[in-house]
């Protein structure tokens, strides 16, 4: 009887990527597919999923124009040591979002363009306690979704928007005692609110539009 026949490399041309350990090769490859890109550790396991662009250790630059589907979302769940993800536009939505839940090693979550992004979606986030960065900007945010993000302990860079974000939010942002830089440019925070935010102790910068 001859043995299963190995799942095919992931990765096809033009730029060549490590290929991951078996159990995450299927998946690696669906990113690939959909114009995506990802990294993997010592180990072989995938750290860092790309959809949004890839820049060669020779400066190339490749930029995937895949953003009309979430379908990565799919496949990142299947990378359990996922620390890295970025995405774009339509690669991000509320219920794609929902794949993230079980990936506690995740870090960073960018997501430029996040058009299809609410507070149900953020929500799908709160129990990512070890989120370092994140940035969701042209999402319609409100403080319901903020209030999913008081757990987050370990959070240094902070980028949200939305003219529905008000002073409610310090509440659940002064908890981010590691926070060091906060982009509150486009909510509806007033000054009271934002020199609130200034006492957390490791705050460096904050964007925040003085009135005029």
């Amino acid at each position: 009887i001859l043995p299963t026949a190995p799942i095919p490399d992931p990765d096809p041309a033009p730029v060549r990527l490590m290929m991951p350990v078996p159990a995450e090769r299927q998946a690696a490859a669906l990113v690939r597919q959909l114009g995506g890109w990802y990294e993997v550790n010592s180990d072989n396991h995938v750290v860092e999923v790309n959809m949004v662009y890839h820049q060669t250790p020779g400066g190339q630059r490749y930029d995937n124009d895949r953003t009309d589907t979430d379908e990565a979302l799919r496949a990142v769940s299947a990378f359990p040591r996922l620390k890295r993800l970025f995405l774009r536009g339509g690669q991000a939505t509320d219920d794609g979002l929902l794949r993230l839940t079980k990936l506690s090693d995740l870090e960073t979550l960018y997501v430029w363009d996040a058009l299809k992004i609410t507070d149900a979606g953020v929500e799908h986030l709160s129990g990512l306690t070890a989120l370092e960065r994140l940035y969701l900007q042209g999402g319609s945010l409100t403080d319901k979704g903020m209030a999913a993000l008081k757990n987050m302990k370990e959070m240094r860079s902070l980028d949200m928007n939305g003219p529905a974000i008000t002073d409610e939010s310090v509440e659940y942002l002064l908890g981010m005692t590691k926070l060091q830089h906060l982009n509150v440019s486009n909510t509806g925070l007033t000054e009271k609110g934002v020199d609130r935010l200034l006492t957390l102790p490791e705050l460096k910068s904050i964007y925040f539009p003085i009135a005029a």
